[in-house]
């Protein structure tokens, strides 16, 4: 339904208990890149990020999972391009894996922030995926879940 007003979602989603935080935790800006229009407007919403003072030394790390039997380095160099031709200071780190959602949780739960792109789920199934998704990010610290409705360019 969400996707008849053809707009973009973010939701926010943090483990954090207790009194509202004055500054970020420690770690990277994580983005799980899978590219497309949700790696885009995720790209920029870190960089944004990153603008804030209090962000500013915090590294962005577009992680992007690499299924078994692909060469990691052929994605590497078309994203590199991208993140130039962007002017974001971003690395990518190539990361094979069989299983996304394990791939999060090893490898962001020091993150101070993660990005994950997400499609929006038909009426009938959004229960089944708000519980496949709360579990996917259980021991994340803080997540932003980004769906794009589109129209966010990273072309300099």
């Amino acid at each position: 339904m969400i996707r008849r007003f053809d707009r973009s979602i973010i939701v926010a989603h943090s483990q954090t208990e207790g009194p509202l935080r004055w500054s970020p935790p420690l770690g990277s800006i994580d983005i799980w890149w899978r590219g497309g229009a949700n790696g885009n407007l995720m790209l920029t919403l870190a960089h944004l990020l990153k603008q804030n003072s209090v962000w500013r030394r915090r590294k962005i790390r577009l992680l992007v999972p690499v299924p078994p039997g692909h060469d990691p380095d052929k994605a590497q160099g078309p994203l590199r391009e991208m993140i130039e031709r962007a002017r974001v200071d971003a690395n990518p780190v190539m990361m094979p894996t069989e299983d996304a959602v394990t791939s999060w949780r090893e490898h962001s739960a020091s993150a101070a922030v993660v990005f994950i792109g997400f499609d929006p789920p038909a009426a009938e199934d959004a229960a089944d995926f708000h519980r496949e998704l709360s579990d996917s990010i259980e021991g994340l610290q803080q997540v932003l879940l980004v769906s794009s409705a589109g129209g966010v360019s990273l072309a300099g």
